[in-house]
């Protein structure tokens, strides 16, 4: 428990914000803003908050995806960067 205390602290200290994606870039392609992933490890789910901010970010012109596992994520961003400005 204290290792999750003081990683939250860090997190809180440089800014993180609840909810906020786990990736996010900060690129224009293809009619979006940028792209931001949510990394979740299988049986597990993007929780109230996280989907808000998603709904948001993809209501303002960004990408928005919920990746599980590696190849997910991957191929997302290969995918996203693969396409023109």
């Amino acid at each position: 428990m204290r290792t999750y205390l003081s990683v939250a602290k860090r997190m809180k200290a440089t800014g993180y914000k609840a909810g906020f994606p786990d990736l996010f870039i900060y690129e224009a392609r293809n009619g979006y803003h940028g792209l931001a992933i949510e990394l979740k490890v299988k049986g597990n789910y993007a929780s109230d908050k996280q989907k808000l901010v998603l709904g948001k970010l993809k209501d303002s012109g960004y990408r928005t995806e919920i990746c599980t596992g590696f190849d997910h994520v991957a191929n997302t961003i290969d995918e996203y960067l693969s396409k023109t400005k």
